[in-house]
């Protein structure tokens, strides 16, 4: 798996769960601090199937902060997925994942 951000490249999966363990021990933690009782927003905005076990999603997402009912333009996000599912399992793997400012 793959994850591009503006100024972050993970490749495989330690890559990607030590950035993702980093995040939730500062800035994205829970129990304090400026995240606490947000939640993320995902939509999906456009699905394409390239085969039956393939697909891309182009998402619009963001953060929504405690307290806001609409997430501000500035912190809107799209992103683009790329699903794959595997010959004998009903299950979709993230295979990759893009964002960038909208």
């Amino acid at each position: 798996m793959t994850v591009v951000m503006p100024g972050v490249f993970h490749d495989g999966r330690e890559e990607i769960r030590a950035y993702m363990a980093a995040a939730c021990a500062g800035p994205l933690k829970g129990s304090n601090g400026p995240l606490k009782g947000s939640k993320p927003l995902d939509e999906p905005r456009r699905i394409r199937f390239l085969s039956p076990g393939t697909a891309v999603v182009v998402s619009e997402a963001g953060i929504l902060l405690a307290g806001e009912n609409e997430l501000p333009a500035d912190r809107i996000r799209r992103a683009t997925w790329v699903l794959v599912r595997g010959p004998h399992d009903r299950t979709w793997a993230i295979t990759s994942y893009h964002d960038a400012p909208a």
